[in-house]
């Protein structure tokens, strides 16, 4: 991620919101634009649960909850690609709350 960019993240995951860029330890990840704002907003909450309805409001744009999945879709591929390079369980699912990321807080 180039000097300059506006980044969010830990040590071990990063996201550039510019460059509109995903890194887990160093590695570059290929997300959709849905994907990286998902994990976007989980970083910017993190170490809180962030709810479905939240989710769906800032990534989604939707004020309501119309009854779908996309979330949990674009929150399995997001998880897939993740565990793809090492980091299966980065994303908890809260029961009953939501979600948040299971990593130590950077500071």
């Amino acid at each position: 991620m180039g000097v300059g960019r506006f980044e969010l993240g830990t040590e071990q995951l990063k996201v550039d919101l510019l460059g509109r860029a995903a890194v887990y330890r160093g590695e570059r990840i290929a997300l959709c634009p849905r994907e990286l704002d998902l994990l976007a907003h989980l970083l910017i909450r993190h170490p809180a649960t962030v709810s479905r309805a939240e989710l769906l409001r800032a990534v989604c744009r939707l004020s309501i909850d119309p009854g779908t999945n996309v979330v949990e879709v674009h929150l399995c591929r997001l998880r897939a690609k993740l565990a793809r390079r090492g980091a299966g369980r980065i994303i908890e699912t809260v029961r009953g709350e939501g979600y948040r990321l299971a990593m130590a807080a950077s500071g």
